[in-house]
């Protein structure tokens, strides 16, 4: 009897696991879906369009200076406020207003290096080659 609690909860642990870390790296749901199935509880089961949402975000500040949650959807970012949709250690807001750099790609350069990685070693997002980027806070390498 034992033998097979610790076996049950071993496979109980594993899936468990694997379950947050699926959902930590956005497998399981995206940030949009994960706010359509809550509501849907609410709504009856109908989960809305994100079109039945444009008049409620397009009036509704993001955390991005000059972007509403309606501008932050349509450019395929995650709405929330300190959102990292390409998942590479900068916020959206930091890609955007401070580097300059693709919110949605891991790395603007393509060169398999996070951005963030660069960032944090003082090199250029845009790539190891590229001289005098300046942030736009006015910071420059």
């Amino acid at each position: 009897m034992k033998k097979t609690l610790k076996k049950v909860l071993k496979v109980l642990l594993v899936f468990l696991i694997i379950w947050i870390i699926a959902i930590e790296s956005g497998i399981i749901l995206r940030q949009y879906q994960a706010y359509c199935v809550s509501r849907s509880v609410v709504n009856g089961l109908e989960i809305p369009k994100p079109e039945d949402h444009k008049k409620v975000w397009q009036n509704r500040q993001s955390d991005i200076e000059g972007m509403t949650l309606w501008d932050k959807y349509k450019a395929g970012l995650l709405i929330n406020n300190g959102s990292d949709s390409d998942g590479d250690g900068l916020t959206d807001k930091e890609e955007i207003e401070i580097y300059g750099s693709d919110p949605l790609k891991v790395s603007t350069a393509d060169d398999l290096y996070l951005d963030s990685y660069k960032v944090e070693h003082n090199i250029s997002p845009y790539g190891f080659s590229h001289k005098g980027y300046g942030y736009r806070s006015g910071y420059q390498i």
